[in-house]
């Protein structure tokens, strides 16, 4: 992590010697860009994140294009955006990924600009319900939806 400009705090025993201990928070926020980190100071990687459609039942739908909608494994729409890490997703890997995307910033953000784009030229989107017939035989059902009610 020494590469990614994040160093080891460290401590100096009685007899003078100093040694090498841990990370701290305060050490890791020294090596993440000040970009991608909130008003509150909650720190945030670049990842793409699933449109989401919530239903009056209260279920929550992934959200798709007409055209994957019609395939059996269909991708679902998603943007490229900042996200907030969630206090208990705190891994190794997101630190990492974290810093390396600090660096390449300008690249991270045009990717993330480009993705919200695409989505703010997107019309048609819908969802996938699985409903049951009469004979209790499951078959997919297509439903649009609006644009302004998916969330992400």
């Amino acid at each position: 992590m020494s590469a990614m400009g994040v160093e080891r705090f460290t401590t100096t025993n009685k007899s003078g010697k100093v040694t090498k201990k841990g990370y701290t928070p305060g050490t890791i926020r020294k090596g993440w860009n000040d970009s991608m980190q909130t008003e509150e100071g909650k720190m945030c990687v670049f990842k793409n994140v699933p449109a989401k459609y919530k239903d009056e039942d209260g279920t929550v739908y992934r959200v798709f294009t007409p055209e994957e909608a019609e395939k059996i494994d269909g991708k679902c729409v998603s943007r490229f955006m900042l996200s907030e890490i969630a206090d208990d997703k705190w891994t190794v890997a997101i630190i990492l990924r974290g810093l390396k995307q600090g660096r390449d910033f300008k690249k991270y953000n045009d990717r993330s600009v480009e993705s919200e784009m695409a989505w703010e030229e997107m019309d048609n989107l819908c969802i996938i319900r699985v409903v049951e017939d009469e004979n209790g035989k499951q078959s997919r059902e297509i439903v649009e939806i609006e644009k302004d009610e998916v969330y992400f």
